[in-house]
């Protein structure tokens, strides 16, 4: 995790031109502002809640996940940039 004490890390992402996803589970116990101010710093992020699931989405509602997943995949791949 050394690359997150890095000073250039959100200027570097800022300028990134790698499509990203950053998904939230809409009741998690972690709070999604990070999340979402990541998705609005950088160009080709989206930012989507998952609504009415938990925090530990993956193995507690593993077809919401894949749907999820697939769909965020879709996306990029459909819209490469």
């Amino acid at each position: 995790m050394q690359w997150i004490h890095e000073d250039d890390l959100f200027r570097r992402l800022a300028d990134s031109t790698v499509a990203m996803a950053f998904i939230a589970p809409q009741n998690d116990i972690r709070p999604s502002w990070p999340l979402r101010q990541l998705a609005a710093l950088i160009p080709r992020a989206v930012f989507e809640e998952v609504p009415a699931v938990d925090h530990n989405l993956r193995a507690n509602d593993p077809q919401i996940w894949v749907d999820v997943i697939t769909r965020a995949c879709r996306a990029h791949i459909d819209d490469p940039g």
